[in-house]
């Protein structure tokens, strides 16, 4: 705790700290997911439950794609040695999205009707084939994005992500205004935001970006660096791959078994829920990525686990406290968000608040196994994990559950792939205790009770 405290006096202070540039990094995503909330009561009243649900859905097969597109090689981006190596790479994955966006490209045109028939996608019918080509804006603004936390230039990423979200909701909004609830609207805002953030990530470095990036693609140097990275492709992907799966087979499944209405409800429950996931999980967890790196290949160990803990910790803490106020009143935060028809939606949230408090911590230390080189045990984790959940999928849908009680399940299953995760973390890291997520359990709990005494009982 002393040590925590020292790095909280004292590194908001100094430049290139990690607890500086968490914070400057943190603050575009804050300000992007403020933005995003503040849209929410206004947006939320314009569309219905119904439409939120189809644009989920396309949401959901969206990210799947844009999964995919790298083969994983670019979750390597960070862990290059310099400039030179980095572009190597990132021309590695720049191929390979191409090259699968124009394979989807094909495969839509002459297999259309089937797919919409087979996965029920009536509703998102006529919008298949913005899922590739937006997969690949997905890739670009991911190797920007990479760049620029590579290059330390953090505020650049924070304010893309301000003037994208800002941009993509004010269309959401204006299209609902004129148009009344419609599903193109919804995807509208999605293109804006994307395509735009690419762009300002970049800044003005637009030429330059793409002049590096395809100068010297040659296919033996290609080879070559994809070698170099095998592991990605060989380990991490398939995790990736069972990962999405897993997150978004909930999506898959009540869009194919429940009502629309009520893949709506989950969608905004669980888009409102995360955002404590992606703005401190990801912004930080990827600013603690690039310094653990740093501290892990300085050899420095003790430092090392000083910082673990402390973050998981203080993660740990943060994420109970502030799920456990949805899992309190999660009816009324919700009603009085986005109106009386999405009362049903705070429900939801209660239901899987504790799962997402838990999911917090293992975003944050998650990456960990990559810095350490333990990419296999990541793999097997999530492999363990993804199987679990997928089951506890298929046995709710086989049971016939009620949309409640398949709600609960999802939760728990969420719950038990992030545990498995953050358990195989602490046992791979040298000289660090499992008794820590024991004791991170107990804090989870003993809040979590505590809130369910004071403001349920």
């Amino acid at each position: 705790m002393k040590q925590l405290y020292f790095n909280f006096k004292n590194g908001l202070f100094f430049k290139g700290s990690f607890i500086r540039n968490s914070s400057v990094f943190a603050s575009g995503a804050i300000g992007a997911y403020l933005i995003g909330f503040l849209f929410t009561p206004f947006i939320t009243r314009i569309y219905n439950p119904e439409d939120y649900g189809a644009f989920a859905l396309f949401n959901a097969l969206l990210a799947f794609i844009s999964s995919i597109m790298s083969f994983n090689y670019a979750s390597a981006l960070l862990l290059t040695k310099s400039k030179a190596e980095f572009y190597r790479l990132a021309r590695v994955v720049l191929v390979i999205a191409v090259l699968i966006t124009a394979i989807l490209l094909v495969l839509i045109s002459l297999f259309k009707t089937s797919i919409v028939h087979l996965f029920n996608l009536n509703k998102i019918s006529n919008y298949l084939y913005l899922l590739p080509i937006l997969g690949l804006f997905s890739i670009l603004q991911l190797i920007a994005d990479k760049l620029n936390i590579y290059k330390k230039e953090f505020k650049v990423n924070a304010i893309a992500k301000l003037f994208s979200v800002g941009g993509g909701k004010g269309v959401v909004l204006f299209i609902g205004y004129n148009f009344g609830s419609v599903i193109y609207g919804l995807i509208s805002g999605e293109v804006i935001i994307r395509v735009l953030n690419t762009f300002l990530l970049l800044n003005r470095e637009v030429k330059t970006f793409f002049t590096n990036l395809f100068s010297d693609i040659k296919k033996n140097k290609l080879i070559a660096t994809a070698k170099d990275y095998k592991n990605y492709p060989t380990y991490i992907f398939p995790t990736t791959i069972l990962n999405q799966l897993s997150i978004h087979a909930p999506v898959f499944v009540i869009s194919y078994v429940y009502l629309s209405e009520e893949l709506g409800y989950y969608s905004l429950a669980m888009s409102l829920l995360g955002i404590p996931v992606q703005v401190i999980g990801f912004s930080i967890g990827k600013v603690y990525f690039q310094k653990a790196s740093e501290t892990y290949n300085s050899k420095d160990l003790l430092l090392f686990k000083k910082q673990l803990i402390n973050l998981f910790y203080l993660i740990t803490i943060v994420a109970s406290i502030g799920y456990s106020i949805v899992f309190s009143f999660g009816n009324q935060i919700f009603t009085f968000v986005a109106g009386s028809k999405w009362t049903f939606a705070g429900e939801v949230a209660q239901l899987l608040s504790i799962s997402l408090a838990l999911q917090l911590v293992g975003t944050v230390i998650g990456p960990v196994l990559m810095v350490i080189r333990k990419e296999k045990v990541q793999f097997y984790a999530s492999i363990v994990g993804s199987i679990i959940f997928i089951c506890m999928i298929i046995t709710g849908v086989y049971k016939n559950l009620i949309f409640r009680d398949f709600i609960l399940l999802i939760a728990i299953g969420i719950a038990i792939k992030d545990l498995l995760l953050i358990f195989f973390t602490f046992i791979k890291v040298k000289y660090i205790s499992v008794k820590h997520v024991f004791f991170s359990l107990l804090i989870i709990g003993l809040i979590f009770y505590s809130s369910y005494l004071l403001f349920i009982k």
